[in-house]
């Protein structure tokens, strides 16, 4: 080659411009060219002006496309290194087939890097069968997409996408192999995820609904249209005031779309209403969705049927109601009892030795609030635990038609009172016989009331049988019956001025009540409420204002019929001629008059006014002593510590106890004693006097 001279020089510089190996290669040829045309042909001004267009020229042909070709080569190898997808580069050709390239995601994926794999091809991540399937594929230089088990070189394997793809030439011939492996169990356990939320919200006991950001429902489930009745086709395409009930104010409806379209959640209790205009206590959740951007595009209410719940809060609030009263009751019921059975015993007295026609006839009126106001203590302590039922089994049939008898009397002229027994046969429930007499008497007596301005009335009571199924479902919430058990039903029916919207969830409260203030104490209903619920029933009341009223009593049903309500007291005659009685209490006044009642039927008597003076008393007098009457509750020494004391010496010595308490209290612990009763104050001395009779028989 010639030396370069000052022509070639500057074709030299043009080829550094284009700052390229091949550039410069063709470059320098291409000048030599020039340089040796330049003396024969060109003056040397054509000769530089050929050389440079001849060098853009390679550079334009030759040189760029090479440069963007590898700058894409450089890219596309870059996004194959960085992808999550495992990438293999496989050459039939080499060594009778051979992978000459992993990326890091294959070796994530797997633990295999391009060494691992080499030696024994892909036997080492394909299992068996999948292997016989790519080298078919291979074989036919076919396309491959299979779901496979990828075994990794811990030894644990994961579900992946494999992808083959065979790679041609320009002129059709075989390149290579190309292995794409996609990880498949991220997908597939979003999708189950996906099909478990859906079957979560489809199978779910409360209602969902899915609405646009104005309000449009696009989606409600199964429980939506079982609690609404709306079926799904009704309710997509309108808004959830589908369901409103009217009870919840614009103000109220403002701040809910106002909370949730600042992109808070809502969440509280109201009322909505049923397709068939029933309502019904519905907590409701509404939540905002957010699409990737964090824009609200729907939102979601999640409703839950509270009826029963409210329905239980309400017996528990009642009950707890009756259970304050009660203690109340429990606290007062021994003072105020042996108040009353004082002046019970003294008008008693009175009565005796008063001949004046007016006086009588006040005594009677003392006597006769004396024992309302006992009543009264009796209604009061049925709320209290301490108040249980004497429960027997009995037939209803006689029962209903012996209280009728009772409450016919108080029943005026001009109010037609009938009784239905026809569907009663056969029927029994386990019950206390004065308990629910005195339930049905309150009720019967609260339909006469309601009728009096009124010129003519109805009052029927009747009884009949309802099993399960036929009872509805709130009311069921009440009661102590299985599934294949049936109610007895005892109805009141009246033709009344009835009881209003207002009144009517208040009537079973203590001390509520519409009569005037001497005409009622309001705790009949109350005080019937908590004797049915001890029974395992319920009342259930119905009411239309100047139309009437219908209490339904529900009480567990027995199969068998069971007895018949007890015959009422007669009086056995009583001789204390020659015979002794201690009465031992604390409370002077009732101890005193029991002393001049008892001396007034022949008895000597000795008094107590504490278990200890009863025992030193006992040990002087034993001998001549026929009876004891004992009150329960003393200080110092109780009556039954004392009883024990003074059985000792006569373990048949005949004992009455006496308790300001509830019965029930002291039976349990004076069974074990032979020859002994238990009498409640303030007590009917006709009853006194048949105990002690029996007692001394």
């Amino acid at each position: 080659m010639s030396k370069v001279n000052s022509l070639q020089a500057i074709v030299l510089l043009v080829a550094i411009v284009l700052s390229s190996e091949l550039a410069i290669m063709y470059t320098i040829e291409h000048a030599n060219l020039a340089a040796f045309l330049a003396p024969s042909v060109l003056n040397s001004v054509d000769a530089i002006l050929l050389t440079v267009i001849t060098g853009v020229t390679v550079y334009c042909l030759f040189v760029a496309p090479l440069r963007k070709a590898m700058q894409k080569n450089s890219q596309l190898a870059s996004a194959i290194s960085h992808t999550s997808m495992g990438y293999l580069s496989y050459d039939p050709y080499l060594s009778g087939g051979q992978f000459v390239y992993v990326n890091e995601a294959f070796t994530s994926q797997t633990g295999f890097d391009l060494e691992d794999i080499k030696a024994d091809t892909f036997t080492g991540f394909l299992n068996k069968d999948t292997q016989e399937k790519v080298r078919a594929a291979m074989r036919k230089e076919a396309h491959l997409s299979l779901v496979i088990s990828l075994s990794c070189k811990d030894g644990s394997t994961s579900h992946v996408v494999l992808k083959l793809v065979p790679v041609f030439e320009e002129n059709g011939l075989l390149n290579q192999y190309i292995f794409l492996i996609h990880d498949h169990s991220d997908k597939r356990h979003s999708a189950l995820n996906e099909r478990k939320m859906l079957r979560a919200i489809e199978q779910s006991s409360e209602s969902v609904i899915i609405t646009d950001i104005y309000g449009m429902i696009e989606y409600v489930n199964p429980a939506f249209e079982r609690i609404t009745g709306y079926k799904a086709e009704e309710a997509i395409g309108k808004t959830p005031a589908l369901l409103s009930s009217g009870k919840q104010d614009k103000e109220w409806y403002k701040n809910l779309w106002e909370r949730i379209r600042g992109g808070d959640s809502w969440s509280g209790q109201h009322i909505n209403r049923r397709k068939d205009g029933a309502e019904y206590d519905e907590y409701m959740t509404i939540s905002p969705i957010r699409d990737d951007e964090g824009h609200i595009t729907n939102f979601v209410s999640v409703q839950r049927d509270v009826s029963s719940e409210k329905e239980l809060e309400k017996q528990l609030f009642q009950s707890q109601k009756l259970e304050a009263v009660g203690t109340l009751a429990g606290g007062l019921a021994h003072d105020f009892n042996n108040t009353l059975a004082g002046i019970l015993g003294n008008t008693y007295l009175l009565k005796r030795h008063v001949d004046n026609e007016e006086a009588f006839s006040r005594i009677e009126v003392i006597e006769s609030l004396s024992l309302k106001s006992a009543e009264l203590i009796k209604q009061l302590l049925s709320f209290s635990r301490q108040n249980e039922s004497n429960k027997k089994e009995v037939s209803l049939a006689p029962f209903i038609e012996e209280t009728s008898k009772l409450i016919a009397a108080s029943v005026p002229d001009n109010i037609d009172y009938s009784v239905d027994l026809s569907k009663a046969d056969g029927l029994a429930a386990n019950i206390d016989v004065i308990q629910l007499q005195q339930v049905v008497t309150n009720m019967v007596n609260n339909a006469r009331d309601a009728m009096n301005q009124a010129e003519q009335g109805s009052i029927q009571l009747s009884v009949c049988k309802k099993h399960y199924r036929n009872i509805e479902q709130p009311i069921l919430t009440y009661l102590d019956i299985t599934s294949n058990g049936d109610a007895c039903v005892i109805s009141i029916q009246d033709s009344g001025c009835g009881i209003s919207e207002a009144n009517i969830g208040k009537i079973f409260e203590p001390f509520f009540s519409t009569k005037a203030l001497d005409e009622g104490t309001g705790l009949g209903l109350a005080m019937s409420y908590g004797i049915i619920k001890q029974h395992g029933g319920h009342i259930h009341v119905e009411s239309v204002v100047g139309k009437g009223t219908r209490f339904d009593i529900y009480l567990p049903s027995v199969h068998k019929g069971g007895d018949t309500i007890e015959a009422s007291l007669s009086a056995i005659p009583l001789n204390g001629v020659g015979r002794t009685v201690m009465v031992v209490d604390d409370n002077i006044i009732l101890r005193l008059s029991l002393t001049e009642i008892l001396r007034g039927s022949g008895f000597k008597v000795i008094q107590a006014h504490d278990g200890y003076q009863a025992i030193e008393l006992y040990k002087e007098y034993q001998s001549s002593i026929d009876l004891i009457l004992m009150d329960v509750v003393m200080p110092n020494l109780g009556g039954i510590a004392a009883a024990k004391k003074i059985r000792e010496y006569n373990d048949m010595l005949p004992i009455l106890f006496l308790t300001a308490y509830d019965p029930n209290d002291g039976m349990d612990t004076i069974a074990w004693m032979p020859n002994a009763d238990l009498l409640t104050k303030p007590f009917d001395l006709l009853i006194l006097r048949n105990k002690i009779s029996q007692l001394i028989a």
